[in-house]
């Protein structure tokens, strides 16, 4: 960890009980996050990508303190905060805030916007109510909703304003991190666009991180400055954006990026087909949990477990082929 960083998580796990004997034992468990080590610097916007199911989610939730680790370290601007009591969770919630995929299911039905967006600044009694209420208008249009979305409801707008909305919440009481769980996945592909570069904007003008997790690698290439790839709750491979898609090594990374469409279809991307379905993360395989599917794993594959390792300034992958 560096003095830079503004979030470290070490060797985090999440486990779930699945089954257990009368007496409360667990019997069958469910490893959605096994020993996930990064960081995340002061201002940088960390991509997590990977297919659903792979434990991007449980993580987020784990980092924002809605679900407690089985093991681990979690250490935020300097303090551990991976056990806290109440009152200092309080104080965390103005420090790291969260979108969520869905602006809809998110947002009060039955709170109007203005109140809505308003209503981190009235938990924390900053300010008198008018100064709270001028604070909430100029953050809406700062996200491009104008004053006569203030006494609307949710139902009442599209969800790319919706989701503009929750921005804005997330953003009102100027968090220092923000976790962004597939902010745009539910939002028409018109919107899209629109949404990332509202928060690539709010980003730079207010130096917050994001963790941006995503299942589309072209978004986080859009809005990130780094990428951590994800398989079966452990991360394969992390780079510069721009790095892991001129330079991808492990095979699961390469068959994500071969299957994002071209623009251009004069250039041709390397094909790689993945073989069979995710494996259950309740019986992963053993070694690397990615030989089941890989079609270039060899028998050391099936035990050998790979550590993520730096292979190049800044490049780091978890596989165990000697050459990718």
């Amino acid at each position: 960890m560096t003095e830079q960083n503004l979030l470290t998580i070490e060797n985090l796990k999440k486990e779930f009980v699945v089954e257990k004997t009368l007496l409360g034992k667990p019997t069958v468990t469910l490893k959605a996050v096994d020993g996930v080590s990064l960081s995340i610097a002061k201002g940088e916007n960390l991509g997590l990508v990977g297919e659903s199911g792979c434990g991007k989610t449980t993580l987020g939730r784990m980092i924002v303190k809605l679900s407690e680790p089985t093991d681990g370290r979690i250490v935020f601007n300097g303090e551990d905060i991976t056990h806290l009591d109440s009152s200092k969770m309080r104080e965390l919630r103005k420090s790291i805030q969260l979108i969520f995929q869905d602006p809809y299911a998110s947002l009060n039905p039955r709170m109007t916007i203005l109140q809505a967006v308003r209503a981190p600044l009235d938990a924390f009694g900053e300010g008198t109510f008018q100064e709270r209420k001028e604070k909430t208008i100029q953050m809406l249009e700062q996200v491009g909703l104008s004053r006569e979305f203030i006494d609307k409801y949710p139902h009442e707008m599209s969800g790319g304003q919706r989701q503009r909305a929750a921005i804005a919440r997330a953003m009102i009481i100027n968090p220092k991190l923000i976790v962004c769980d597939e902010p745009v996945s539910a939002l028409d592909v018109s919107v899209r666009a629109q949404v990332l570069n509202l928060m690539k904007t709010l980003q730079q003008e207010r130096g917050i991180s994001y963790l941006f997790i995503s299942h589309d690698l072209s978004v986080t290439h859009h809005l990130c400055d780094r990428i951590a790839v994800m398989y079966l709750g452990t991360i394969v491979e992390m780079a510069e954006k721009d790095e892991l898609y001129k330079n991808p090594i492990h095979p699961y990374t390469k068959a994500l990026l071969s299957s994002i469409p071209l623009p251009d279809r004069d250039h041709k991307r390397e094909k790689t087909s993945l073989e069979g379905d995710v494996p259950s993360p309740i019986n992963p395989p053993k070694g690397c949990r990615f030989h089941t599917r890989c079609p270039f794993a060899s028998e050391n594959c099936s035990f050998n477990v790979p550590e993520l390792r730096e292979v190049k300034p800044g490049h780091f992958v978890a596989c165990s082929l000697e050459k990718n």
